[in-house]
């Protein structure tokens, strides 16, 4: 399954930028939201910094998923590689079962956009080759990494404007 998703920020790329990597909003962000987020590592390396989280979903799987994971919510770890420079950062999605048969990874790309403002345009693909299950699981995956978009984008707009007047 592809993922598509578009927001648009007030302010600067620096102002993006300064909210992609703020303590404050980072709390924000994980006590507004359903989604549990818990930073394990954050380095970098030159241009380029590597994070890894942990996201804890409070989504119920389908029962056929629950059977097939073990589990009867959503958790997984993403590493992202993150090039301020560039405007881009690579993510991988890294489940805690079926590894080898759940490839979750894209990119999101972050821009200025004519005449203000900054656009974030994330794109991927989920694929799960697990038989009778795969396409719920990939369902529930890309739900969500779409629905923890979707409230970054309402928190950290909120923020932005709070913290730079845009």
């Amino acid at each position: 399954m592809k993922i598509h998703t578009r927001h648009a920020f007030p302010g600067t790329l620096e102002q993006f930028w300064a909210s992609w990597w703020d303590e404050e909003l980072d709390a924000r962000l994980t006590a507004r939201s359903d989604v549990r987020r818990e930073r394990l590592e954050q380095v970098k390396d030159g241009a380029i910094t590597r994070s890894r989280m942990r996201f804890h979903t409070p989504y119920a799987l389908p029962s056929l998923v629950q059977r097939a994971m073990g589990a009867s919510t959503l958790s997984y770890e993403q590493v992202t590689m993150v090039d301020e420079a560039a405007g881009l950062v690579r993510w991988e999605v890294i489940p805690p079962v079926y590894p080898d048969k759940v490839k979750a990874t894209g990119t999101v790309r972050i821009q200025a956009l004519p005449g203000g403002g900054v656009e974030r345009l994330l794109e991927g693909e989920v694929v799960v080759g697990v038989p009778l299950v795969g396409g719920t699981m990939e369902k529930a995956i890309l739900d969500g990494i779409v629905k923890g978009h979707d409230e970054d984008a309402v928190i950290r707009t909120a923020w932005l404007r709070e913290t730079f007047g845009s």
